[in-house]
């Protein structure tokens, strides 16, 4: 089993696992934080689901009448909690994601000679977007796995070293937000389609990449 297949066993439901997933949470740190942080969201919304909707002293057609609006008051209250959960939250479990992300490809790190560029615009475009020219080189492109959609995965060899961008144009964010996670010292962009995570192995100034990424990208119809 992969990370992504067990994120998405986890994310369905963290309280029951199957025999694959289990094994697999065993014998992955990584895995077992990500599953520590579904549980903690069903941990909340769970009471939200086993609100009480009438008493014993009730006449049963007042049960049956209330029995709609109680459903509907419980998840109402579901609805937002999660609601909170995605607007305190979403920030730091796509960090996080990230970081995992790029921790499982170290390689991307090895080479700094300029990625071809017929395969870097097969990357871009298969996600619906093109880079443009000039602009840091790219060392490194892969169309890989996140959160459920497909991302071009970049290395940029930056003036202080080579830095990571994931170009995600399903993953939107709110504002600009610094994060630091597995090591690795990054920031999270919203741009005109989505978001981009931008984020090396060692702290240095990232808004030369962002900058230069942000302005080379193009949106295709």
């Amino acid at each position: 089993m992969t990370h992504e297949e067990f994120e998405l066993a986890a994310g369905a439901d963290p309280t029951s696992l199957s025999e694959q997933a289990a094994e697999h949470l065993a014998r992955c740190p990584q895995c077992a934080q990500y599953h520590a942080e579904m549980l903690k969201l069903e941990a909340r919304l769970g009471p939200a689901l086993r609100i009480p909707v009438e008493t014993p002293r009730s006449p049963a057609r007042m049960r049956a009448r209330m029995w709609p609006y109680g459903i509907a008051a419980a998840f109402a209250l579901a609805a937002a909690l999660v609601a909170t959960f995605l607007t305190v939250y979403p920030q730091d479990a796509l960090a996080h994601a990230v970081a995992m992300h790029v921790e499982r490809e170290p390689q991307e790190f090895a080479s700094s000679a300029p990625e071809d560029p017929a395969g870097l615009a097969r990357v871009m475009t298969d996600a619906g977007v093109q880079m443009l020219p000039g602009g840091p080189s790219v060392s490194y492109a892969r169309s890989c796995p996140l959160r459920g959609h497909t991302v071009p995965h970049l290395v940029v060899q930056s003036s202080q070293g080579p830095v990571v961008v994931l170009v995600m144009t399903h993953e939107s964010v709110p504002s600009r937000r610094a994060f630091n996670d597995h090591g690795y010292h990054g920031v999270l962009i919203p741009t005109a389609r989505g978001s981009l995570a931008v984020l090396s192995a060692d702290p240095q100034n990232l808004d030369e990449v962002v900058s230069a990424v942000e302005s080379r990208i193009h949106y295709l119809d």
